[in-house]
Formats: structure tokens, sequence, C-alpha cells
């Protein structure tokens, strides 16, 4: 029953008790009556403001216990100066609050679960994929593959590249996942990109020469940064391999620096089929391919997401820029020394 309402009620009984006993101590109704009419204004006004103190108190009582609790503390320091000095406001305020930052919560769970099962999802076709194959092969020796030394040598090779492929999968799952949780931190010192990237760029010689594919570098001036070493050379590599499996055959992966105001512009450029622009957005995501049939080329699928990651956490930027039928160059940036 709303205040107003249980005031009057009161307010007319007492009023009704003070007539009845007006008319018997005064002996007559009139005086009666207007004595009755006073204490009800009276009464009415003083209920009236008894009740909704207390109420407001029991609100104001209300209003603490809910921000005491953890979420009614961090909702109190959210809202601020916003806060009304009303109670019924109050209120108001933290639950909505509370329910907006529910809400909030609930659509970031439900991301991370999709988010969750498509990662198991692509983890599990990338596992599977090699598995079988090495099932096939060792199946096929087992039913007598062995002994033809040819199937048998030709078999065990193959099944050697799928083991070596799920080796780097997991690898670079467990790489993911320290980096992820921290448990892989940078250890910073002063180094030659340039250097560096020559070293990387004559070990993927052999693999480059298969579809003769020529590195070019634009300038061989020493420049010295502020990095990771080993994680840069994961980086690195991870790019110079990309360009050499997309590259066109007889083609080049053109390097190119860029001195800037205190950062050094690392280009790596291939001259293959390029990249379609929707694609582009999300070619760092873990095990994401333009071509999903390419799924059975070498690879984890994570590399890009693994260079992203490393770049970040140098705080510095990469991008891609692609073209069809020109090529896709990936730029990054490294503090200098």
């Amino acid at each position: 029953m709303k205040p107003r309402i249980l005031s009057f009620l009161v307010s007319l009984l007492i009023a009704l008790v003070i007539y009845i006993s007006g008319v018997f101590l005064l002996h007559g109704w009139r005086n009666a009556a207007i004595l009755g009419g006073i204490a009800f204004v009276v009464s009415f006004f003083v209920t009236i403001l008894a009740f909704e103190r207390f109420i407001a108190r029991k609100i104001s009582l209300v209003y603490k216990l809910i921000s005491n609790l953890k979420i009614g503390k961090e909702l109190k320091q959210a809202l601020g100066n916003n806060v009304s000095d009303d109670p019924l406001n109050q209120i108001e305020q933290e639950v909505i609050r509370w329910a907006q930052v529910k809400a909030i919560e609930i659509d970031t769970l439900n991301k991370i679960s999709d988010y969750r099962k498509e990662f198991l999802g692509n983890l599990s076709h990338e596992l599977k994929t090699p598995l079988f194959n090495i099932q096939g092969y060792v199946q096929s020796l087992i039913d007598g593959g062995l002994d033809d030394r040819k199937i048998a040598d030709a078999f065990l090779l193959k099944a050697e590249k799928n083991i070596d492929r799920l080796c780097a999968l997991v690898a670079d799952v467990d790489v993911m996942s320290k980096l992820d949780t921290g448990e892989m931190p940078l250890i910073l010192t002063n180094f030659d990109i340039v250097s560096l990237i020559k070293e990387i760029a004559f070990t993927l010689d052999e693999n480059a020469r298969v579809k003769n594919i020529n590195f070019e570098f634009t300038s061989l001036d020493k420049r010295v940064v502020e990095a990771d070493r080993e994680k840069m050379a994961q980086v690195i590599t991870n790019l110079l391999d990309n360009s050499i499996k997309y590259g066109k055959t007889n083609g080049t992966t053109t390097i190119k620096f860029f001195d800037m105001d205190k950062q050094v512009l690392i280009e790596i450029t291939d001259d293959g089929e390029g990249i379609d622009e929707e694609h582009i957005p999300r070619l760092f995501e873990r095990f994401y391919r333009v071509d999903k049939s390419r799924r059975s080329q070498a690879g984890s699928g994570i590399g890009l997401a693994i260079v992203k990651h490393i770049i970040s956490a140098h705080h510095q930027t990469i991008n891609v820029r692609s073209a069809k039928n020109v090529g896709t160059t990936f730029a990054f940036t490294l503090n200098k020394a």
C-alpha cells in the first residue's frame, strides 16, 4: 500500500476517535467535528512524514547493503557523481548499471564460448589431417607395403613429413599458449635487423630454390633495433616462409627497410596471386585460411597469429596490403636502439 493512502486511513481513524471522544466530552457535535478535522489534518501530515522517513531509511539500508557488495562498489565507482541523493533513484541507477554490466559479461562469455568451440574445431581438423595420413601410410606398410622397398621408402618419407607437420602444429600451439599466458616474456637486446633477415633468408634458401624464388634486399645498410631477437627471428621466418609458399614460381621476395623518426619499417613483399580484400582483416586469426583447400599444405595455421602477437608484445604494429595477381606485402615496425 502506498504511504499517502496508508497515512490517510490512519489519520481518518485518529480523527474519528477524537470526534467520538469529543462528542461525549464536549457534549456537542460541532466542536467535536472541528477538533476531529484539525486532528485529521495534523495527523495526516505527521504520519505521512513519518512513513516516508521510515521507508527512506529502509531504502537507504538496502542501498548500503547493495553498495557493500563487490558489484555494488564497482557500480558506485562507475556511477560517480551521477548518483542521485534520492535513495530510490540510487537503487534504480544501481540496478540498471548492474543489468548492463551483467549483459556485457554474458555477451563476452558467449563470444569466448563461440571462440573456444571454433578454436577446438579448427585444432581438431588440423590434427586429424596429418594423423589420418600417417595412419594410412603405416597401415599400407603393414598390409604388405614393406615388401616393396620403393613403396616402403616413399610411404615412410610421406609419414615423416606428416609427423613433422604434426610436431610443428603442436610446437606452434604451445608457443601461442605461452604467449597468451605471459610465460614467454620479451628479452630485449640491440641487434642488426638487416643481418638477422639475411641469416634467415639463407636458411630458407633451399625451400626458395624449389620454386626458383629469389630474395632481393633493397638495402644492406646496418639498422640496429631494440627487440627480442629470438622472437623476431620467428616473425621473420614465418613471413619469409609465407612469401615462398604463396609467391609465384620464378618470382621474387623483396625485403625493404625504411628509416623513420624513432623506428625502422620493414616490408616483406611477394609477387604471388594476392589476397582478396575481404580476407585481410582475418589473416591474423588462429587457423584462418584464405583458401580452405590449402589445409593439406604444410603449416600449422597459426603462424600469422604468432607474428601478430609478438609484434603487439613489442608495442608495434603490423599491416597487410595486397592486390590480386600483383602480390602481398607485410609491413611492421620496430624501435631503433
